[in-house]
C-alpha cells in the first residue's frame, strides 16, 4: 500500500490500457468474474487487471523460459530499477529473447510490454556489486482454459 508503488502500478496499467485496450478489458472482466464467483479471493492491488505480480530483487536471474499458461496474445509488464551496468554487455541485466536472437538493453526505470508466452526469454547476470530490481505484472491463465 506504499503510495509510490501504487503510483507506479497506475502508470503501468495506463500503458497496457493505452496500447492494448481490449486486452486490458479482457483481463479486467475475467478477474472480476473470478472474484465475484469466489469472494474469498483478494486482489494484490485494487483496480489492477493482473492476477499476479512479482518483485525480483538485487541479483535475480531467470533461465530461458516461456510462460505457457498465459494467453498467447497476452502481455506482461516488466519495469526495471536499480543500479546496474546496462551499457556493458558483460555486466548487464539485459532481457534476452532467444527465439528472436535478440538482446535488449533495459536501463533503470525502463518499462517493456512482453508476450511471455510467445517468446522464450531470460536475463543476463549483473555485476556482484550492482543491483537490479524488477517488477512484473502478469495474468496466469491456466484457470481460463474453458473460458477462452
Amino acid at each position: 500500500k506504499h503510495p509510490l508503488l501504487l503510483a507506479l502500478l497506475t502508470d503501468l496499467l495506463c500503458l497496457l490500457k493505452c496500447y492494448f485496450p481490449r486486452l486490458h478489458q479482457l483481463y479486467s472482466n475475467i478477474l472480476d468474474n473470478l472474484c465475484n464467483e469466489n469472494p474469498s479471493l483478494t486482489l494484490n492491488f485494487a483496480k489492477c487487471c493482473f492476477a499476479a505480480s512479482s518483485f525480483n530483487s538485487k541479483h535475480t536471474v531467470t533461465f530461458p523460459h516461456h510462460n505457457s499458461f498465459n494467453l498467447l496474445f497476452g502481455q506482461c509488464i516488466v519495469f526495471t530499477c536499480g543500479i546496474f551496468d546496462y551499457e556493458k554487455m558483460e555486466k548487464s541485466g539485459h532481457l534476452v529473447l532467444e527465439d528472436l536472437e535478440l538482446i535488449i538493453e533495459l536501463p533503470p526505470s525502463c518499462i517493456i510490454l512482453l508476450s511471455s508466452t510467445l517468446f522464450w526469454h531470460s536475463n543476463i547476470v549483473i555485476s556482484p556489486h550492482k543491483s537490479q530490481h524488477t517488477f512484473f505484472d502478469w495474468a496466469h491463465h491456466h484457470h481460463q482454459q474453458t473460458l477462452i
